[in-house]
């Protein structure tokens, strides 16, 4: 396993597939190994492959430690009232070393999580309708050694 250094990472990744927001399933897991130095969260990328419904607040993916749902980041489904359908794409996603966002603003605060750490992800169902909508998405970032 190569280590990254802050001027050239190395990234990691994991998908996750078919989850039902709202369904048994809404809770994931991404562990970050104990010899990858310090993680940093840069990129959430989610498709819909079910529609979600029109509702009050929208369904979100939160990425957190256990305690504050959305520490490390966070991507809403679409705003309140508008259903997000099938085919649709969304993104929270940033340059880790500038700490500038791209989209969503402040959706990453590119907080540095040490290795050996779970990061606890959230699938928030969408509040006021049903269904809930699937969706598949991907989780990554770098890992960076002080040098």
């Amino acid at each position: 396993m190569s280590e990254g250094t802050y001027a050239n990472p190395r990234n990691i990744s994991k998908t996750f597939t078919g989850v039902a927001f709202g369904g048994g399933n809404s809770t994931k897991y991404f562990y970050i190994p104990k010899n990858v130095g310090n993680f940093v969260l840069r990129n959430i990328r989610a498709e819909v492959t079910t529609s979600f419904v029109g509702t009050t607040s929208p369904g979100k993916i939160q990425v957190g430690d256990g305690v504050t749902a959305n520490k490390y980041g966070e991507v809403d489904f679409g705003t309140a009232g508008a259903g997000t359908p099938a085919g649709f794409g969304v993104a929270a996603y940033g340059d880790a070393t500038t700490g500038i966002n791209q989209r969503n603003k402040d959706a990453l605060p590119f907080l540095r999580v040490p290795g050996d750490t779970m990061l606890i992800i959230s699938c928030v169902a969408p509040v006021g309708g049903t269904p809930a909508g699937t969706a598949d998405f991907t989780i990554d970032g770098d890992c960076q050694y002080d040098s």
